[in-house]
């Protein structure tokens, strides 16, 4: 997964407008810098996109995780929260978090959420989105504008009267089409798997 991990911290960085409506489903959102998200910890970890948003009614943090495979180390509650606790210690401000699973069957126990304790002890209540990309219908998300995107519909469910392979061509011209210079739409299209069921065998 770190060559996907990497080119998609590098595509998210340049065009992090279209997740960021994807993540927080509304398009009433202001991206602005990146946050730095390097937590002195035990193992230095960098949370995949992490950005300073604004919202019609405040200002925030948006923080998304890309997962291609199921978090074997620590249940990805647990790890979702570790980082939003980071950033909203850091920060003192609200943290909206997304996981975004890539192929199936990742991310179908992820509940979105992390619970313990009772009102009498206290305890914690926290959640989180999570958007299984290989669920969404991919037409709606087809858009040469939404740069952010391109990279990531040919994961997703093709029309139904459209074959895996027509879609993932049809998601390579979109792409070619898209108003970004050379060097970038290289990276783009080197996103895309290489075939309709590469993810089958793993990214």
């Amino acid at each position: 997964m770190s060559d996907y991990d990497e080119l998609f911290k590098h595509v998210t960085s340049e065009f992090p407008r279209a997740l960021a409506e994807l993540a927080l489903k509304t398009p009433e959102v202001e991206v602005g810098e990146r946050v730095s998200t390097e937590q002195a910890t035990v193992q230095v970890h960098r949370s995949d996109m992490t950005f300073h948003i604004q919202l019609p009614d405040e200002a925030a943090i948006l923080h998304i995780e890309a997962q291609t495979d199921d978090s074997r180390h620590k249940p990805m509650p647990l790890r979702m929260l570790a980082y939003s606790s980071f950033l909203v210690h850091a920060y003192e401000r609200s943290v909206y978090s997304t996981v975004l699973y890539f192929r199936p069957p990742v991310g179908r126990r992820d509940p979105g959420a992390y619970r313990y304790g009772t009102s009498d002890r206290g305890g914690i209540q926290f959640a989180y989105n999570v958007i299984r990309v290989y669920e969404l219908e991919g037409e709606t998300f087809l858009d040469p504008t939404a740069v952010g995107l391109l990279p990531f519909t040919a994961l997703m469910k093709p029309p139904a009267e459209m074959s895996s392979h027509a879609w993932v061509e049809k998601c390579i011209q979109t792409t070619q089409a898209a108003a970004v210079d050379r060097q970038m739409r290289a990276t783009l299209l080197s996103l895309f798997p290489p075939r309709p069921h590469a993810l089958a065998c793993g990214m």
